[in-house]
């Protein structure tokens, strides 16, 4: 599981994310630079690779399942 979240985002700030993302293991988290609450909108390239990633990263077997603490 990814965890991506805009450096500018000023609803939800990047330090909850991380805290979120701590909290669980097998967690990447991803600060989407250029990016506020809707990455998708300010930084669409960037949301593409990180979910080409994650995705390249679940295909492998030995992946880890996240858990929550």
């Amino acid at each position: 599981m990814t965890i991506a979240w805009g450096e500018h985002d000023l609803l939800l700030s990047p330090s909850q994310a991380s805290l979120a993302a701590r909290s669980m293991s097998g967690v990447n988290f991803v600060l989407l630079n250029d990016a506020g609450h809707v990455p998708m909108g300010d930084n669409p390239d960037q949301v593409i690779e990180a979910i080409l990633e994650t995705t390249a990263r679940a295909a492998t077997p030995d992946r880890v399942v996240p858990t929550v603490a």
